[in-house]
């Protein structure tokens, strides 16, 4: 994410299946957010953000009343790569850290996915299928995913969600890491602890 004087510019990836040859396919796709507009790019016809006009042309609804935004964050939330990658594969293990590093051109050795999992608490459940997961581990998995490659920044989605006191616990240290370390860390929640992790904070509806 690139901060520019009037607009942010944001570039990301996602994933998808192509069901004709039965694989998994990347590409890129970036978002320019302004004062009062998104613009998308991506990288091959496709209808990525076909659910955000969905929301958009009904009446009601957040997205319709809230700014560009509330509009870029909702663009984010079509279907996050933990989300497809978990329910894809829940019975791999490190695998499924592997492939998404090599999506994204990252190391994907036994070390760098061990140390990711240990960072997150998960080093005693690695050859664990995803599958099998609580639903607390599986939100300890998401963070392994988000600090793949030590991004420069951080896009949260409550975090800390079905975390229990020692998961959320661990779920505020490493937003602390990440601030510590200059990373720009933007945290959508309602929960007032949460709330606390910020430097400036924007009130939605």
């Amino acid at each position: 994410m690139d901060d520019f004087e009037s607009y942010l510019f944001i570039i990301s990836r996602m994933l998808s299946y192509d069901e004709d040859e039965d694989r998994i396919s990347s590409e890129q796709f970036s978002l320019i957010l302004g004062p009062n507009y998104v613009i998308s790019f991506q990288e091959r016809v496709g209808d990525l953000f076909e659910t955000v006009r969905e929301r958009l042309r009904g009446k009601k609804g957040r997205i319709r009343r809230m700014g560009a935004d509330y509009l870029m964050y909702g663009t984010f939330d079509v279907d996050s790569y933990c989300w497809h990658v978990l329910r894809l594969w829940p019975e791999l293990e490190m695998g499924n850290l592997r492939f998404f590093a090599r999506v994204q051109g990252l190391p994907a050795g036994d070390e760098e996915v061990g140390k990711l999992l240990a960072r997150v608490g998960l080093d005693t459940r690695a050859n664990d299928r995803a599958g099998d997961y609580s639903s607390g581990m599986r939100q300890r998995l998401k963070w392994a995913f988000a600090l793949l490659g030590d991004p420069a920044g951080l896009l949260l989605d409550e975090p800390g969600v079905t975390l229990d006191e020692g998961g959320f616990t661990l779920s505020g240290d490493l937003v602390g890491e990440a601030r510590e370390a200059g990373r720009v860390v933007v945290v959508a929640t309602n929960d007032s602890r949460e709330i606390g992790y910020g430097d400036d904070r924007l009130k939605l509806g």
